[in-house]
């Protein structure tokens, strides 16, 4: 599987291939490897349960504590989408159109 380095800190090691990964590059390791991308409720689980403690909310906290360790929070790279995510596919431009617009 194709993924890309997005970490805004620069580049990345993949140990467990001896993988140096350069910001904003594009490298394909096994699928393994890659995993999959926690479900989208993981995030807005987490931002509602840092401002329900904030606020002091204790029953609002309780409720998205308990909902956090329910959801598929991912595995391998992909399950850290603030440093890796799958890479885009570019079309190939069709014969006689090699400026890719249709």
């Amino acid at each position: 599987m194709r993924i890309t380095n997005v970490c805004p800190l620069g580049d990345l090691d993949i140990d467990a291939i001896g993988l140096t990964v350069p910001a904003g590059a594009t490298v394909d390791v096994p699928d393994v490897v890659a995993g999959r991308a926690p479900e989208a409720r993981v995030a807005a689980c987490e931002v509602a349960l840092v401002v329900a403690v904030v606020a002091r909310d204790h029953e609002v906290a309780k409720a998205c504590r308990e909902e956090w360790g329910t959801l598929d929070h991912g595995e391998g790279l992909l399950a850290q989408p603030e440093n890796w995510v799958p890479a885009k596919t570019v079309k190939a431009a069709k014969a006689g159109n090699e400026g890719g617009s249709e």
